[in-house]
């Protein structure tokens, strides 16, 4: 009988291997939802973050998820969901359909995540970055490591250094500059808990 107790938390890591690397909720500020089909219910720290669902904030809402090592916050006016890759690969996609990101990612967690805006797929491997998704314009920042970013509408691949943001204006032509200090604290602060 020990010993069926002793491969149970091995079968359920080879059953569940899902769970371990899962969005949770940490914390939540504000108005907050989870969006799943026709469902929106308020976002309540323990959420999971499913795949094929979605998070909104309203115009004061802000929540900070954790995934082991890896913290993603949400800023005011964002939406944010998460899918399978469209190519068949083993990768899920952080979405940012509108509004303001900040991640830390470790290098461990980093491996099953990409992180799309409608203008460019991101991949990180312990690093921090910073998204914006406007109406007319996105800016992808790095503030820690390097982020690689292919822009969709024309396929060019760019690595975006630490300290540098790339701005793409209207999907088109990616242009990278460094990061104003004041900028970057106005980030911080506006995806801060």
């Amino acid at each position: 009988m020990k010993q069926l107790v002793l491969l149970a938390p091995l079968t359920a890591f080879l059953v569940f291997p899902s769970t371990l690397m899962a969005w949770t909720v940490n914390r939540v500020e504000g108005e907050a939802a989870s969006v799943h089909g026709s469902e929106h219910k308020p976002l309540k720290t323990g959420d999971v973050l499913e795949t094929g669902s979605a998070v909104s904030t309203g115009p004061i809402g802000k929540v900070e998820f954790k995934n082991g090592q890896s913290t993603i916050w949400l800023g005011a006016n964002t939406k944010l969901s998460l899918t399978n890759s469209l190519d068949g690969r083993a990768v899920r996609l952080l979405n940012v359909l509108s509004g303001k990101i900040r991640a830390s990612v470790s290098k461990e967690d980093a491996k099953s995540y990409e992180y799309k805006t409608p203008s460019v797929v991101a991949g990180v491997r312990g690093t921090e970055f910073f998204i914006s998704v406007g109406e007319q314009e996105e800016f992808l920042c790095t503030l820690e490591g390097g982020v690689h970013v292919k822009v969709l509408k024309t396929a060019q691949e760019l690595v975006v250094p630490e300290g540098r943001g790339l701005h793409l204006v209207n999907g088109g032509s990616a242009s990278i500059a460094h990061n104003k200090s004041a900028l970057v604290q106005r980030w911080v602060a506006d995806t801060s808990l």
